[in-house]
């Protein structure tokens, strides 16, 4: 039972999500999408996005978007945590940026670890259209973030030691 709650909820909130995008996207040509009240605009990415993941699920299984899906929630949660390092470092209490740092590091690592091999695999079963989204995600979200992750590293340790601090720039 939890599992089938689980998947609906986690399915019923990225479509909305991904709605919204989508008409965030639209809204860039057709300014009228934007509005999440327009009825019309509504249905249309409602339908852009149904119509994605079902495609998805009838031509490959959920064994394919559930992955994809997977490497989407946790560099999600790597933006969220290099937020919160950020607001930490910037209001001047950088010794306290491990506790959101560390998790955002580790995530970061095997998240992208994971989602370049899945790049890979799904280049080699010839799934390009799963290459492609698996690798914007991972674009959109500044591509490989290890490097920036050792210079994030190198600047908490040089804040916690109360030598010069930086103020790191939030991603939003």
């Amino acid at each position: 039972m939890f599992e089938a709650l689980f998947i609906l909820t986690t399915v019923d909130t990225g479509t909305r999500v991904a709605r919204f995008a989508v008409g965030e996207f639209i809204g860039k040509a057709i300014p009228t999408f934007r509005r999440a009240d327009w009825l019309p605009g509504a249905i249309v990415t409602t339908l852009l996005v149904v119509g994605g993941w079902s495609y998805f699920i009838l031509t490959q299984g959920i064994d394919t978007i559930w992955p994809m899906f997977g490497i989407a929630n946790q560099l999600l949660a790597v933006i969220a945590l290099s937020v919160g390092t950020s607001v930490i470092i910037n209001s001047g209490k950088a010794r306290y940026a491990w506790v959101t740092a560390a998790p955002m590091v580790a995530i970061a690592f095997t998240t992208v670890t994971a989602g370049i091999l899945k790049f890979d695999e799904f280049l080699e079963r010839k799934a390009t259209l799963n290459a492609a989204l698996t690798g914007a995600m991972l674009v959109c979200t500044g591509g490989d973030p290890r490097e920036r992750l050792v210079a994030l590293a190198r600047r908490l340790a040089r804040g916690a030691r109360g030598r010069a601090r930086e103020r790191i720039a939030s991603p939003c």
